[in-house]
């Protein structure tokens, strides 16, 4: 898609392209191609300053009227900075969809366990708190000394 007057493009073909073949198609509705040098191709004087269309490089174009379906190659290179690195498998906890580039993160599955660190039962593997963490402390609220994380009471309150 090229718009009507002023827009830019970015050229994805592997090979350099003369700037004539390039927009042959189109030829009639294409006013000025500048690089970022400002260097032009002005195809109604047949003047190509440009040269070649070079790979991963950007340009300005200015158009006489919207151009649709249009393109230089069949194929579309996607630039590496573009990338975006993650776990690309499905059936990892942290499976990120948008991911392009797997970055060797992926988890495993959902490991239930108790998951704090203060528990008598803390599990170092897993990843997804099931509930049964044990931590002993006095358990009644009336209590001087009540500890609200505690799940099991040890005896110890003081009043």
């Amino acid at each position: 898609y090229l718009p009507q007057g002023w827009g830019m493009f970015g050229f994805t073909c592997t090979n350099p392209m003369d700037l004539f073949d390039a927009f042959q198609t189109i030829l009639d509705q294409v006013i000025i191609v500048k690089d970022a040098e400002g260097t032009t191709f002005i195809p109604e004087y047949g003047f190509n300053g440009i040269g070649d269309l070079i790979y991963s490089s950007g340009y300005q174009i200015k158009t006489t009227q919207e151009i649709t379906d249009f393109s230089f190659c069949p194929t579309l290179i996607v630039s590496q900075s573009m990338s975006i690195e993650g776990c690309l498998d499905p059936s990892a906890m942290n499976f990120n969809p948008q991911a392009t580039d797997d970055d060797g993160s992926c988890e495993g599955g959902e490991i239930f366990g108790c998951t704090d660190l203060s528990a008598e039962n803390y599990n170092l593997e897993a990843n997804q708190e099931d509930g049964t963490c044990v931590i002993f402390g006095c358990t009644d609220a009336t209590a001087f000394n009540y500890e609200p994380g505690a799940t099991l009471d040890d005896s110890s309150c003081m009043y």
